[in-house]
């Protein structure tokens, strides 16, 4: 008999792999539940985070997750290993600077399966989460279905001071509390065939229904101008939220022909919303206001994905290409006139290829790597192209990595050049409505930050550290000033910072 002692967490190729399978963390509940207890993943707001990297890109057996509540859908007791990658290399998009990867275990047996899950959170608040999972299997073919029910609420309090410098300086008092409540219905419905050993397809359709999303903020004000007091106000303002559903759709093909391996995966989304909101303005100095607002928006992706791997000179050469397609349309309207309706379109094009070569050694390995990304960025407003606004990117991103094992003791040193794209809501030169001294709008002349990442990792026995040097440059900034035609006024906006940052990360 022979028997060894399998470590939690190792470096592997591009990652720290942990086992799940037969550990306590196959025990914990949903996938979500797993991912939070990984070394270097932390969970912020209910949001997962790799440190040091931000939010991580998440793919359950090779298919991207597009939506993080699928990670609700999946039982603990169902993954086999979770890599994560806190260097990615050029296969994955530019802008994802850390994934992380799920690899299931492959169900046995055939005929119907089903299984029920119930979550219950209370804090000063209750959240439900029901999940039901049903299945069926015969030879190489495997149907399945999901019904997932969540309900959350949420509240948050603020007590925020903004000072305007002027020759009339204006500092801004306000108290708020702000709650929400939401409920929402998930649903997939999906395939899978194995037709041998070396190919297998499926499909995969999610939609989604926002059942319930409401929001109420009340908030007191205090406004100083010089010394003098300018006004006090007491808003309340209620938002309703109105989501068709959101339709999502995924087709994958992976096989193997001879030595080269084929992995295909395309994707669409399409979601429609409109969030209408009331402000009720109660002045103690000025006129009383009620200020209505209705935002309108659309949404739509197309996305393919092709990755070929081959064994080449004692390694494995990956090469691939993706496209990416995106829509969106914002309407913002606001029937009082307080601020300018606007209706604004961005449509963006992404065509990439890149190419990786992976050498190991007997204590290690080498890989190295490169993608080329070209963007297309069409801005519209009133469905008229805006020329100036609108722009083309050409850009490299190389990435390498070493890893090395000697016993007990691993590490990995990368380097990878990443960018980070501005989000559709801070290029929308829409101005959206905060209260009667101060709004916020986006800037469509924003350019995408650039960032440069030396990290290093190690492991030994039950010990990991971790350290990254990046620095950023044209950062994305949200900044105040004054409103164009009122001094007093704050606009608050979003620019490129003209310095490089520098910063470091241990853990």
């Amino acid at each position: 008999v022979v028997t060894a002692v399998i470590p939690k967490t190792i470096i592997k190729d591009d990652a720290f792999v942990t086992q799940i399978e037969n550990s306590v963390l196959a025990e914990a509940g949903s996938a979500n539940d797993v991912l939070k207890k990984l070394p270097g993943v932390t969970s912020k707001d209910g949001a997962l985070e790799v440190f040091g990297k931000g939010a991580p890109v998440i793919y359950v057996n090779g298919r991207m997750v597009r939506d993080n509540a699928e990670l609700e859908l999946l039982n603990s007791n169902e993954i086999k290993s979770v890599d994560v990658v806190q260097n990615p290399g050029a296969r994955y998009d530019a802008t994802v600077r850390a994934v992380i990867r799920i690899k299931t275990i492959r169900k046995q047996g055939e005929g119907f399966g089903f299984d029920l899950r119930s979550s219950w959170m209370q804090s000063e608040n209750t959240d439900l989460v029901e999940t039901a999972n049903i299945n069926y299997r015969y030879k190489g073919l495997d149907v399945f279905g999901t019904l997932n029910y969540t309900r959350s609420v949420y509240f948050q309090e603020s007590d925020i001071t903004q000072a305007l410098h002027s020759a009339n300086p204006l500092v801004l008092q306000q108290e708020s509390y702000f709650s929400g409540r939401e409920q929402d219905l998930t649903a997939v419905l999906g395939l899978n065939y194995q037709f041998n050993e070396n190919h297998s397809i499926g499909v995969r359709y999610n939609p989604y229904l926002d059942l319930e999303s409401y929001m109420h903020i009340d908030s007191k004000a205090t406004a100083m101008i010089g010394d003098l007091l300018d006004d006090k106000t007491h808003t309340t303002s209620n938002g309703n939220s109105s989501v068709l559903p959101t339709h999502r759709m995924n087709l994958y093909y992976n096989g193997t022909v001879g030595r080269l391996n084929i992995d295909f995966n395309a994707d669409m989304v399409d979601s429609r919303s409109s969030e209408s909101t009331i402000y009720d303005e109660m002045s103690e100095l000025q006129d009383n206001r009620v200020v209505t607002t209705l935002s309108e928006d659309r949404d739509r992706l197309y996305a393919s994905k092709l990755v070929l791997t081959y064994p080449l000179f004692g390694g494995s050469l990956v090469a691939g290409t993706e496209y990416t397609y995106t829509s969106r349309r914002d309407d913002y309207i606001n029937d009082e006139g307080f601020i300018p309706n606007s209706f604004t379109k961005i449509q963006e094009d992404n065509t990439n290829v890149f190419l990786e070569y992976s050498y190991p050694f007997r204590f290690g390995s080498l890989n190295a790597g490169v993608r080329y990304e070209h963007l297309a960025f069409n801005y519209f407003e009133n469905d008229v192209l805006q020329q100036d606004q609108s722009r083309r990117f050409d850009n490299f991103y190389p990435n390498a990595s070493f890893n090395a094992m000697f016993g007990k003791f691993m590490f990995q040193l990368s380097y990878a050049a990443k960018t980070m794209r501005p989000s559709y809501s801070q290029l929308s030169n829409a101005i959206m409505y905060i209260d009667r001294y101060s709004y916020t709008r986006g800037n469509p002349y924003l350019l995408p930050e650039i960032y440069h990442d030396m990290s290093f990792a190690a492991v030994w026995n039950f010990l990991q550290f971790s350290a990254s040097y990046q620095i950023i440059q044209r950062a994305i900034m949200h900044l105040g000033d004054h409103q164009e035609n009122n001094e007093n006024g704050i606009a608050l906006y979003y620019t490129n910072f003209e310095r490089n940052i520098p910063t470091c990360h241990f853990m």
